[in-house]
């Protein structure tokens, strides 16, 4: 059977589970969460019950995800039974593998056609346009034993991975990513190449990720170590990305203090950042810091406003930033005292309304913010934080 060629995004009542679990929690009566979320009483229950008792870990195979736990040692060898799980040959292969003129060159043009592919990223990340792309390029890698075709491989399943996780589906992303993360440490054990290391500790980074979109700080801390862990190996310096994801994983956790200040140095660090020759965008290093300091700590409700306008006009219309800068000002207008700030809020989701179509985690966070307003005052400030980092797609 065939792939469909869009990923379905739309927010899907069913996977509201935990944040039912969160208003019955909260004194928020089985009928009132029918009456939020449009279904009937009975599946309101129902959703509490499964958000109550659902375990938190997404389904991933241990095998994939076990070398990375103690005792093992996360930088240790791919053991043969695991590369044969990977779909590449075992490590005695790799050894006697040897490449003439033509093989090499025809590697070189398979690397370049999977690099063609990570520029082209964006243009397929909404709606999951690009996976087909992607996983069309798997057939033509077979079940390599050189460390380069290993190497084009974990790029592939990266691309996958970061795909899925910008659309929302997180165990398939952290899947994905965790394979990748094995293939670049088994290409690492032939070539000894630094860029393989890089990748193992880039991959640790879209775990990450993947675990804060899950509201689970924790898993997600471990994973941003085994990315310093990866880096201080290679003598590389922390980048934006990671010290944005230790403020995630703070303000998930309460520590608006912590999460300012880890926010403050990624945009530090991003300002000062230059890939592929092209230094980073002013809109690149106000979203990575400034939009989620507008609600860490003290609401700045017009710094909030000012950063969206910004936004509106520098950027393509469809581009993720917008949806993402459209929730968290709205999430701060609902966080404010002002009844003013909060209709505001409301007009802002409505009339944005098509900026997260196609982005399954905006999707849901725009729609469980659209909520706020009906709930108690004394709860708004709390459901909007949490709504941020909901996702209906978290067990896809």
């Amino acid at each position: 059977m065939s792939e469909p060629r869009l990923l379905p995004l739309r927010p899907k009542v069913s996977g509201f589970s935990s944040a039912a679990a969160w208003l019955r929690d909260h004194d928020i009566t089985a009928k009132r969460i029918a009456e939020l979320l449009g279904i009937t009483e009975t599946h309101a229950r129902q959703l509490v019950f499964r958000g109550q008792w659902r375990v938190s870990q997404p389904n991933i195979p241990a095998v994939l995800e076990n070398p990375f736990r103690p005792p093992a040692d996360p930088f240790g060898p791919v053991a043969d039974e695991l590369r044969d799980r990977l779909s590449i040959r075992p490590r005695i292969d790799s050894w006697t593998v040897t490449l003439d003129k033509a093989e090499r060159r025809g590697l070189d043009d398979l690397e370049a056609l999977v690099e063609e592919l990570g520029v082209a990223f964006w243009s397929g990340v909404r709606h999951g346009t690009g996976l087909a792309r992607l996983r069309a390029m798997l057939q033509y890698i077979g079940r390599p034993a050189h460390f380069r075709r290993i190497r084009i491989l974990a790029r592939l399943r990266y691309l996958l991975a970061e795909t899925y996780t910008h659309a929302g589906y997180s165990s398939t992303a952290i899947e994905q990513a965790l394979t990748s993360m094995l293939l670049s440490k088994a290409a690492f054990d032939e070539g000894s190449e630094t860029l393989d290391l890089e990748r193992f500790g880039n991959v640790a980074l879209l775990i990450s990720q993947s675990y804060l979109l899950r509201q689970d700080p924790h898993r997600a801390r471990y994973y941003l170590d085994l990315h310093r862990h990866a880096r201080s190996r290679l003598g590389l310096p922390l980048g934006g990305e990671y010290l944005r994801q230790r403020g995630s994983a703070a303000f998930q956790t309460g520590d608006d203090e912590e999460a300012r200040r880890n926010f403050t140095q990624a945009m530090a660090v991003l300002a000062e950042t230059v890939e592929f020759g092209r230094p980073k965008q002013r809109y690149e290093v106000l979203n990575i810091g400034t939009r989620q300091m507008n609600l860490a700590g003290k609401v700045n409700w017009e710094g909030a406003q000012e950063l969206l306008q910004y936004m509106l006009d520098v950027l393509p219309p469809g581009e993720i930033h917008i949806s993402m800068n459209v929730n968290w000002t709205a999430a701060c207008g609902f966080s404010t005292d002002s009844p003013g700030a909060s209709q505001a809020a409301r007009e802002l989701l409505e009339r944005h309304k098509g900026a997260s179509v196609g982005f399954g985690h905006q999707a849901t966070v725009a729609w469980l913010l659209s909520l706020t307003p009906d709930l108690p005052h004394s709860l708004q400030t709390a459901w909007v934080r949490r709504a941020l980092y909901e996702n209906t797609f978290k067990d896809h």
